[in-house]
């Protein structure tokens, strides 16, 4: 992993938005506020976003957002919601929980 997290460490901003404005512990906030808040930037993540709020109406955009990212951008979605996890792995995402998240990527962070 490189030095900077932004370069690699990637929070879909709605996950931010979400994370922050529900009163998370600091340590999250830290996390959150060394990674990139990033959006879609190609026209083929809107698509896939939409298609996936259609089929999968019982997840949240947040969530639908951090599948669409992982998926194009070949990273790992950090999920603790067993529907999310079910759709991301369908689709051949590595996903890890945020227990994992802190053992295995936060130490970089520091």
């Amino acid at each position: 992993m490189p030095e900077r997290p932004g370069k690699w460490l990637v929070v879909p901003y709605k996950v931010a938005k979400q994370v922050n404005s529900s009163g998370a512990p600091a340590e999250t906030k830290n996390w959150l506020n060394s990674g990139k808040p990033t959006d879609f930037v190609t026209n083929d993540e809107r698509r896939m976003f939409m298609r996936l709020r259609v089929q999968e109406k019982l997840l949240e955009d947040p969530d639908i957002q951090g599948i669409v990212l992982a998926y194009y951008r070949n990273g790992t979605y950090v999920v603790d919601e067993g529907r999310a996890r079910k759709v991301a792995e369908s689709l051949g995402i590595r996903c890890i929980s945020g227990t994992d998240f802190l053992l295995e990527v936060q130490p970089h962070l520091l």
